[in-house]
């Protein structure tokens, strides 16, 4: 359930969005990684040092980059919130589950509201990430974003989004 919507769940809203897309796979990103705008990382759970090493270059850019659910939460075999923040530089913390769900600070919604997110990742108040959305019903936050350089990463820690925000933020 939670690949299917992360991957190809995934490519209708892209369609619909109205943007032109690419994809590549994460195994190639440090080779080919493209000349692009937007870079949407919809199920990178696992990671390497190879494309930990991509990403990095990636920052240097002028770039978008989107992570979504529970980006490097596994590494080496094991699974652990520093992961994540060293490969996406959120700083997140676990939650047992949330809605799938994101109430967006305009009052709109993305995800998915009839299912639950077990686990679910949330950005930390305090790490000087922008909020972007809460978790609905919760008051945690489920989308934030960081800039760095001329980069700027937006993690949502639902694992669809809907069209009206993938067509805002292309």
């Amino acid at each position: 359930k939670l690949t299917g919507s992360l991957i190809p769940g995934q490519l209708d809203t892209l369609a619909r969005s109205g943007a032109v897309c690419d994809y590549i796979l994460s195994e190639d990103l440090a080779n080919h990684p493209g000349d692009y705008k937007l870079y949407i990382f919809a199920g990178v759970l696992n990671y390497d040092e190879k494309f930990l090493q991509a990403v990095k270059k990636l920052r240097q850019k002028n770039v978008t980059l989107l992570w979504l659910h529970a980006p490097g939460y596994s590494k080496n075999f094991t699974v652990d919130t520093a992961y994540m923040k060293e490969l996406t530089g959120f700083d997140l913390a676990a939650l047992p589950s949330a809605p799938a769900e994101i109430c967006l600070n305009d009052g709109t919604m993305t995800g998915i509201a009839e299912d639950t997110l077990t686990p679910a990742f949330f950005v930390r108040d305090n790490s000087g990430a922008k909020v972007l959305g809460k978790y609905r019903d919760t008051a945690y936050t489920g989308m934030a974003e960081i800039r760095e350089g001329a980069s700027r990463s937006i993690f949502c820690g639902s694992y669809r989004f809907s069209t009206a925000f993938m067509r805002e933020l292309a």
